[in-house]
């Protein structure tokens, strides 16, 4: 089994990628749900809106309760190939 493989057996089938696009049709949507001041479990990065600054970081939501939140960076990892 690939790495990708393994990881993919342990996700919910829809991931939502949080990208804070003012121009998206989501954009709504994503600021009333985004994680403020959040983390990526992966690396501890900041992720989704910064409450000091106002900054919005991208980042994926892996299940449906928000336990597991990857950063763009975390997520390609997880998800490519070995």
């Amino acid at each position: 089994m690939t790495a990708f493989d393994n990881w993919l057996t342990n996700q919910p089938d829809n991931p939502v990628h949080f990208v804070f696009d003012p121009t998206g049709h989501n954009y709504d949507w994503e600021l009333e749900r985004t994680e403020i001041d959040g983390a990526c479990s992966g690396c501890k990065t900041g992720i989704g809106i910064d409450s000091d600054s106002g900054s919005a970081t991208p980042y994926w939501q892996i299940d449906v309760d928000g336990e597991h939140l990857l950063c763009d960076d975390c997520y390609t990892k997880a998800t490519e190939e070995i």
